[in-house]
């Protein structure tokens, strides 16, 4: 598999973004987007300026050697929005996360 263009961070976290406990931002909440979720054009719309989290077999997010979780952006993603769980929105960006083993770029 190609190096995944990496085009951001999040912050510093005091907590883990995955927890034993489920997933968790420590930011602002997702707005779940509850509306988008059975609409494929709105969520295509959301893909390409969108923030994806790759998870590994057990579900947990692909990190950098200091553990902070890699974010990729849907643009530099072969697979579109239909291959992938659509999180939510924060600050009318989506969030979706994506299978790291069927992630093509």
């Amino acid at each position: 598999m190609q190096a995944l263009p990496i085009i951001g961070r999040l912050a510093p976290m005091s907590e883990p973004l995955f927890s034993s406990s489920g997933f968790a931002f420590t930011h602002a909440p997702l707005d779940r987007g509850d509306v988008l979720r059975d609409d494929p054009d709105a969520l295509a719309r959301l893909w390409p300026q969108g923030r994806v989290l790759l998870l590994d077999a057990k579900g947990a997010a692909l990190a950098d050697a200091d553990g902070q979780p890699l974010l990729m952006g849907g643009a530099a993603l072969a697979d579109g929005p239909e291959a992938a769980i659509f999180l939510g929105l924060r600050d009318a960006v989506g969030w979706f996360c994506l299978p790291a083993d069927i992630a093509a770029v």
